[in-house]
């Protein structure tokens, strides 16, 4: 139910390594959204579709919400649209094993900020994990209650319960979940 943005500026870099030296982002990085959608040439193309659309998505999202998305429901919500599918993989099996979690409060600043490429992983995994397990539990439509939730000023910190459509959500809880799948 939002405007689409009039208009996005692209820029496309001859390699990654200019990426990375041009954007100083993390190592891990395969595009940014930093008010230009930001990418480097020369990757396949089912993947530079994926990232092309992932960052679209962020610039779509910026022009909606500004500054009031958390970054789990950013990172989440880009790779739902991108069509990155989260795989049950190493890293969600030790969430189940060791029965841990990365706290939901920690994932509100924008991932940039890891340097750590596996705590980046984990971070996006957790965050698409979250988007899947709304979208199982109450479909797409939850989607557009939470940014409506953020639209209209709500606090940040209920958007997820909001979208699950019930108080008090954990981690345990999305463990569950991950347990079920």
């Amino acid at each position: 139910g939002q405007a689409a943005r009039p208009e996005v500026a692209v820029v496309l870099y001859p390699s990654r390594s200019e990426l990375l030296a041009t954007t100083c982002v993390p190592l891990w990085t395969g595009g940014i959204y930093d008010g230009v959608v930001r990418m480097a040439l020369g990757t396949d193309s089912p993947r530079f579709d994926a990232v092309y659309r992932h960052e679209l998505f962020h610039a779509e999202i910026d022009y909606a919400v500004p500054g009031r998305i958390p970054a789990w429901l950013n990172e989440g919500l880009a790779q739902f649209f991108a069509g990155e599918v989260p795989k049950r993989d190493v890293m969600l099996d030790r969430m189940l094993e060791h029965q841990t979690w990365v706290p939901f409060s920690s994932l509100e600043a924008q991932f940039k900020d890891l340097q750590e490429p596996s705590d980046a992983r984990l971070a996006y995994r957790q965050s698409a994990l979250m988007i899947d397990w709304v979208v199982d539990e109450e479909g797409e439509t939850a989607i557009a209650r939470g940014i409506s939730h953020l639209v209209g000023g709500q606090d940040r910190d209920q958007v997820l319960s909001i979208m699950l459509g019930r108080e008090d959500v954990s981690g345990r809880d999305l463990l569950d979940y991950l347990e079920e799948r």
